[in-house]
Order: C-alpha cells, then structure tokens, then sequence
C-alpha cells in the first residue's frame, strides 16, 4: 500500500478468510476427561513390569543411561545366581556391607538398622544374601561369632523391611541359619563367650523367615520341623 504522504510503503499482513459454514458444520470436539489419579508398580522384585504405564524396556535404559558391571564371573553360594546391577548399585552395595560388618558399633548400627527400612534393596537382595550366607559359613568355619551376630542382625531387620520378599533364597537362607544354631562350635571360647545369646538370636531369625513366608502350598514350617 502506497502512502499518499510522506512517500512510504505500508504493509499489511492479507487476513485468512474463514468459512464460518465449514466451522459450524465440524463435529464437537471430543470432551476432555476427568483428571484421575492411579496407582501402578514400577518394579517387582527388581524387575520393571512390562505394562502401558512404565516405559519400554529400550526408553528406560536410554533415561537412565547408567552403565552396568556384569557379576558373571563373581562367584556365588550355593546356586544363587549373579544378576547385572549398575555401577551405582555396586558401590551401594560394598559400602552398605562393609558398614554392617564395621568394628565401628555407631556405624554398624547405622547400617544395619537401615535394612528395615530402605526401600531400595530390592534390585541387590540376591547379591545381599550371597554375601549374608558367605558371612555365616566364614565365620562358623573359623569360629567368628561376632561375624556370624552381624549377619543374623541384617537378617533381622531385612525381615521387617516389608519393600523386599525373600523366598527366592529361603532355599539358601534357611540352612545357615539353622547351621547357627544347632552347629557344634560357633565361638573359640564357648566357656567364656555367650554363645547362646547367638544361637537364640538365630532361633529368633529362622522363626521369623517361617512366621513371614510360610504357606499353605510351600508346607514351609513343617519342612523346617523336619529339618530340625
């Protein structure tokens, strides 16, 4: 457009036409639903389920982008199985257990009271309980007693941790426990040491995995009777 003064040029944008019979001919849109709030699992015993709600397995590893330490080559106790944890998960794991077993009691106490609570345990309970049955086998074959209290003590609270199920490796469990409490020699000084203050604690700890796991299809309790 020309401006008759001043010898400028304006310009205007052309306005799009619309056809007002096209508009109200279109169908309604679509109502928007009501906003809702569900629940889901994100994993179950360590493993994210496959479901509309979580991530596909190729989207999750490209979010979290963490590298992974393969635990093949680890060895394990009695058939229990190494899995594949990130390399945050490794380090969580040696300092969680080199806590438990500190000669530090504040430190000890520290960690060990957080298996009761910690809802993260679930992707390194089959590394915690290779490491849980190692530690009663070392120290009933030398005659560690108080290595032996410190495992039966993370075993205690893991069994009031209520985020992790352990009848995977009560298979394993089990019979270290029961080892702790009807073995001959658990301590070098049986006169001297309380030694059935551990024996009790385990009596305690293997009462606590049948109380919590047992089942009608499993006959769990009545296996363990006849164990013992």
């Amino acid at each position: 457009i020309n401006a008759e003064y001043g010898g400028r040029e304006i310009y205007a944008p052309k306005d799009e036409e619309l056809d007002l019979d096209a508009i109200i001919n279109e169908p309604p849109p679509k109502v928007p639903m009501d906003v809702q709030v569900k629940i889901h699992w994100l994993t179950i015993e360590g493993s994210m389920p496959a479901i509309p709600d979580n991530p596909a397995l190729e989207e999750s590893q490209l979010i979290l982008d963490a590298p992974t330490i393969s635990l093949e080559n680890v060895e394990t106790a009695n058939g229990v199985s190494a899995h594949e944890i990130s390399r945050e998960q490794q380090l969580y794991f040696k300092e969680l257990t080199s806590k438990c077993i500190s000669k530090d009691p504040q430190v000890r106490d520290e960690a060990v009271n957080s298996l009761s609570s910690d809802t993260g345990l679930a992707a390194i309970l089959p590394r915690l309980s290779v490491f849980m049955i190692e530690g009663i086998r070392v120290g009933l074959g030398e005659s560690k007693m108080y290595y032996i209290q410190y495992v039966l003590s993370m075993l205690e609270q893991l069994l009031q941790n209520r985020s992790i199920r352990l009848e995977k490796f009560l298979h394993d469990l089990i019979p270290s426990v029961i080892s702790c409490m009807v073995c001959t020699q658990i301590c070098t000084r049986p006169l001297e040491q309380d030694h059935w203050a551990v024996r009790r604690t385990a009596a305690s700890v293997l009462a606590g995995l049948v109380r919590s796991h047992s089942l009608g299809t499993n006959q769990l309790q009545s296996r363990v009777i006849r164990m013992l």
